[in-house]
């Protein structure tokens, strides 16, 4: 197998690269080298990008989730680990905070928007918006949910990834949304504490 680097490594006898064996097989290495700078290629010429729009509201799926990990953060927003995949987004500390998702609507819909939050009793009251797509729609973070970071206490080694905890869904009301590309933004136009909240998902349902 060949690395990001470019070397080459046995993984039948060296699963976990260890041991480059790029010298000893030159004629192989850079033929996989060839095969990827193709592939690079190849993809490039498809005309993907490195942020593709994310399809929210097939009017064969009812739910759409996008979560924290799909965003991108702006401001002093930060992800609970270094890795995406599984965390959520905290230090919501200032009204020039934002999310944004690019999406791409099949068709026009109404959906019922759901948060998925964490926010403490102290900072309760602060005002989440989301926008996109000319449409917006608004509400308070209430009531408190504060619960504490699950399972590292029962993990026997150190983890990397993101510590979890249990988010409360807050029922946030409906978006009207047309058909095509918009670029989603969720931020808080008013914070009355030190934090608006703790971020883990938006969930859209297509209604009827």
């Amino acid at each position: 197998m060949l690395d990001h680097e470019g070397e080459l490594f046995d993984l039948r006898h060296d699963p976990q690269q260890l041991e480059p064996v790029t010298r000893e097989f030159p004629e192989i290495a850079a033929d996989r080298r060839v095969r990827v700078s193709d592939w690079q290629a190849e993809m490039t010429a498809t005309g993907a990008t490195e942020d593709p729009a994310i399809t929210l509201g097939h009017p064969e799926a009812r739910f759409t989730p996008l979560p924290a990990r799909d965003a991108k953060l702006h401001g002093t927003l930060a992800r609970s680990n270094r890795f995406p995949n599984d965390s959520y987004v905290r230090n919501w500390t200032s009204t020039a905070d934002r999310l944004t998702w690019p999406v791409d609507v099949p068709a026009d819909g109404r959906f019922a928007v759901t948060l998925y939050y964490t926010c403490p009793a102290a900072d309760v009251g602060s005002i989440v918006q989301l926008d996109g797509g000319g449409a917006s729609i608004r509400t308070a973070v209430t009531p408190a949910w504060d619960p504490p970071e699950l399972g590292a206490d029962h993990d026997r080694i150190p983890r990397q990834e993101s510590d979890v905890k249990n988010f409360a869904p807050l029922a946030w009301g409906e978006i009207k949304l047309s058909a095509g590309e918009a670029t989603l933004t969720l931020h808080g136009p008013e914070i009355v504490g030190e934090t608006a909240l703790e971020f883990r998902l938006l969930q859209f349902e297509r209604l009827p």
